[in-house]
């Protein structure tokens, strides 16, 4: 037995496969599917678009209905051959979920060395850590798509990753796949370019860190464009001969199409208002109580708040120690990962600032979390027992965040009014 349990965990196909069960079992047990989104426009789309019914219902899900529908059409046909077994359906949604567990696993070996004790306590950590929060648990089985595209894009950031810190081969490969994962993640839905933005600028900035540079950028760069228009670009062409702008609704500025007004619609409801709240951003969500994103309401979520005071202890010991004329020793795929982060963090609130959205962000926090958090072991008994009670706290609050959100409470009052809780 033991022998075959060390053979199957070191088999990374039988690794996968457990973290797809997993996921898949963990979303037919929660079945969270009751987002206004999926009444309004998700299942509409995939059904619009399988039954020829574009440009003839008038305006049915809002401008939503101009989303690129290809995103939503394995849930309307799982809905239309499986209806009467809800939970298969949301049991194969889990697998987008047990996907993204099993790249957080594999991105951990990158960034732990869980050879040793400690690192592997903090890789746990994190994991649990990564899992919990708003924007990833809640979004188990649905039908928002984010869980898929984070996948996408944490197995972008893992190949880059992995060639420029440790393989170094020079080859185009991992580029060539990584770029074109996320182009066609931002071809299924357009809240990606936040992430081809961040990786090509974060590329750019670390190109001193990538053998033949600015090939392999270029390679980066072209299958993106390549990925996009893969996935993306036969909507694009329908959007364009129907109403002359291939992002409708979007950037109608440019393309002012004269079937609505000459603006770039977006929802500008949650950002910053003006540059002081920007500063402190990660405070005023963290500690609002409640936030209403698209009608869902969620309790508040601790991660960004203690990240930004990571973040902000960093700054001030950097100073001391330039005054001091001291070198500041920085591991350079952590500075890959933090600063992929920041980038990924600013450009998302002043853009959407919409949780959901920050899927892949929210992991990396938990990555940030486990390393600065748990690496520190005071030398004192009495102030080593303060400081990890202290972090047991910390994990329990973060690890605790769904249970208390009130998408949860919903969830399981539809359970006690004996109400049908999936929208199947």
């Amino acid at each position: 037995m033991k022998h075959f349990m060390t053979k199957f965990f070191s088999n990374q196909k039988c690794i996968c496969l457990l973290f797809l069960f997993v996921g898949g079992l963990i979303s037919s047990l929660l079945q969270y599917e009751i987002t206004w989104d999926f009444v309004n426009y998700h299942y509409y789309n995939g059904w619009a678009f399988m039954n020829n019914r574009f440009n003839q219902d008038i305006l049915m899900a809002g401008f939503n209905g101009f989303f690129n529908p290809l995103p939503d059409v394995p849930l309307y046909l799982l809905i239309k051959y499986l209806n009467n077994y809800p939970a298969t359906i949301s049991f194969i949604q889990g697998l987008w979920f047990g996907a993204l567990m099993y790249m957080i696993y594999r991105l951990e070996f990158l960034f732990f060395d869980v050879k040793k004790t400690q690192e592997k306590i903090m890789a746990i950590i994190c994991f649990a850590i990564a899992l919990t929060g708003n924007a990833t648990f809640l979004q188990i089985g649905t039908s928002t798509n984010e869980i898929m595209l984070a996948f996408f894009t944490l197995t972008a950031f893992y190949l880059l990753s992995h060639e420029i810190f440790f393989n170094q081969s020079g080859h185009k490969l991992p580029f060539i796949i990584s770029g074109f994962l996320l182009g066609m993640a931002m071809g299924l839905k357009l809240t990606g370019v936040l992430y081809c933005i961040t990786s090509g600028i974060t590329l750019i900035i670390f190109y001193k860190k990538i053998k033949n540079p600015w090939s392999n950028i270029a390679w980066f760069t072209l299958f993106g464009f390549i990925g996009f228009l893969t996935f993306s670009g036969f909507w694009m062409w329908k959007m364009w001969e129907t109403f002359q702008n291939p992002f409708l609704p979007f950037a109608n500025s440019i393309f002012k199409s004269e079937w609505m007004t000459f603006s770039n619609f977006s929802d500008r409801s949650f950002i910053p208002r003006n540059w002081k709240e920007f500063l402190i951003w990660p405070v005023i969500t963290s500690l609002s109580l409640h936030r209403d994103e698209g009608n869902d309401m969620f309790v508040c979520d601790f991660r960004a708040l203690i990240v930004y005071l990571i973040f902000l202890f960093f700054i001030v010991k950097s100073l001391y120690l330039i005054c001091r004329r001291k070198k500041i020793d920085v591991d350079d795929k952590w500075a890959f990962l933090v600063f992929y982060l920041f980038l990924t963090y600013v450009i998302w609130v002043l853009q959407f600032s919409i949780s959901r959205y920050f899927v892949v962000g929210e992991i990396l926090f938990a990555f940030i979390i486990a390393k600065v958090l748990w690496s520190k072991c005071p030398k004192s008994i009495i102030t080593k027992g303060v400081y990890y009670s202290f972090l047991l706290i910390i994990f329990f609050i973060l690890v605790s965040t769904p249970y208390f959100s009130s998408k949860w409470g919903i969830h399981k009052n539809w359970k006690k009014l004996n109400m049908p809780h999936d929208m199947y």
